[in-house]
C-alpha cells in the first residue's frame, strides 16, 4: 500500500496506550531499522516514518526514526486557537433562511468550541495499542494515520482492522459516546464532534485528511465519495445516510458516503482517495484541509444518544 503523506507542523507530544491483547499474527517484509520498547505512540518522529508495533506492544522502525525531543506535557491541551476561525462565514446572497441556519449551526460549534477553550471538555488524545498496527508519520514527522491488521482484506492492513469486522463490539461504543454531548480529539487540530438530538444528526468540525485502501469495514470495495468516521464515536457498518463535508475555508460542500472507520488521530473526518482530498480542498498538492464541517442523521445502525 502506498501512502502519501502530509506536510504539517507543531508541538511535540506523545500518546499514551493500554496494552491490549488482540490474536493476530502479521508477516512483515520489511527491514526493521530500528527497534525500542516505548510505551507510547510518539507524535513527532523523523519525517516519512513508519512504526510497526509487535504482538507485545513493542514498537519497530521499519522507515525513518526516532528523535530526540522534551516532551512538553503528559495531556494533550488544544487551547491556542480561535475560535472565529472554525465559524461558517455567511454568503451575502444568503437567504434569511438559510442566514438562520448557519447561524445556528455556528453557535452549535462556538460552544462546543468555548467548552474546550476553557477547558471543561477533555481533548482525548489517547492511542490504544494494538498488536501489528501501523502508524504512518508525515513529510514533517507529525502523526498522520494509522492502519491495523486485517485478515479479511489482500492487502492485510485497513484504516479498522480486524475489530473494524465486529458489529458487536462497537454497540457499547456507541453508548459510550452518549454520555457526553459533545467529544474532541487531536494533537494540533480540534476535532470535534456534537450530538444534535433535534434531528438526531452528528455535527462534526476539524480537520480532513485522506486515506487508501481496497475494503471499507463491511467488506465493501472502496471509491471516489467514500468517507471514514472515526471508529470510537461515530461507528457505523451501514452508512446509510449522506456525509455532508463542508471546506470552512472555501464555502464548497461535497456529499459523501460513510463507508469505513478509522482512529484518525488528528482528523475528524478521512477521505478516500488523494485526488478526492484535493477536490474537496479546492487545489492539488495538498494532504489535508484544516478546516472543514461535516453533518449526517444518525446511521440506521447507530444508537440514539440519550443525553
Amino acid at each position: 500500500m502506498e501512502i502519501r503523506l502530509k506536510q504539517q507542523g507543531g508541538n511535540i507530544m506523545k500518546k499514551r496506550f493500554t496494552a491490549l491483547a488482540l490474536v493476530s499474527t502479521l508477516s512483515i517484509g520489511t527491514t526493521v531499522t530500528a527497534l525500542a520498547a516505548e510505551s507510547e505512540v510518539p507524535s513527532l518522529m523523523q519525517p516519512n516514518s513508519v512504526i510497526i508495533y509487535d504482538e507485545e506492544g513493542n514498537p519497530s522502525v521499519v522507515s525513518g526514526g526516532y528523535v530526540n525531543s522534551n516532551k512538553l506535557s503528559d495531556k494533550n491541551q488544544i487551547t491556542d486557537f480561535n475560535i472565529d476561525d472554525y465559524m461558517r462565514k455567511i454568503p451575502a446572497d444568503a437567504t434569511v433562511e438559510e442566514r438562520e441556519a448557519i447561524e445556528e449551526e455556528n453557535q452549535v460549534i462556538r460552544e462546543a468550541l468555548e467548552d474546550v477553550k476553557n477547558g471543561r471538555q477533555a481533548v482525548q488524545s489517547d492511542i490504544e495499542i494494538i498488536p501489528g498496527m501501523k502508524v504512518i508519520y508525515d513529510e514533517n514527522g507529525k502523526l498522520y494515520d494509522v492502519y491495523y491488521v486485517d485478515d479479511f482484506c489482500p492487502e492485510g492492513y485497513t484504516l479498522h482492522g480486524n475489530a473494524g469486522h465486529m458489529e458487536s463490539d462497537h454497540k457499547g461504543t456507541s453508548n459510550k459516546q452518549a454520555r457526553a454531548t459533545t467529544v474532541t480529539w487531536g494533537d494540533d487540530y480540534v476535532n470535534t464532534l456534537v450530538y444534535q438530538p433535534k434531528d438526531k444528526s452528528i455535527l462534526g468540525t476539524g480537520r480532513a485528511t485522506y486515506y487508501d485502501g481496497l475494503q471499507g469495514n463491511r467488506n465493501n470495495p472502496l471509491k471516489d465519495g467514500d468517507v471514514a468516521t472515526q471508529m470510537d464515536y461515530d461507528y457505523s457498518r451501514k452508512g446509510d445516510q449522506p456525509v455532508a463535508i463542508r471546506n470552512l475555508d472555501t464555502d464548497e460542500a461535497f456529499t459523501y458516503y460513510q463507508a469505513d472507520v478509522g482512529r484518525l488521530p488528528d482528523a475528524v473526518i478521512d477521505i478516500w482517495g488523494l485526488n478526492n482530498l484535493e477536490e474537496l480542498a479546492g487545489k492539488e498538492g495538498v494532504r489535508s484541509v484544516p478546516n472543514v464541517r461535516y453533518y449526517h442523521k444518525l446511521f440506521s445502525d447507530q444508537d440514539i444518544p440519550n443525553w
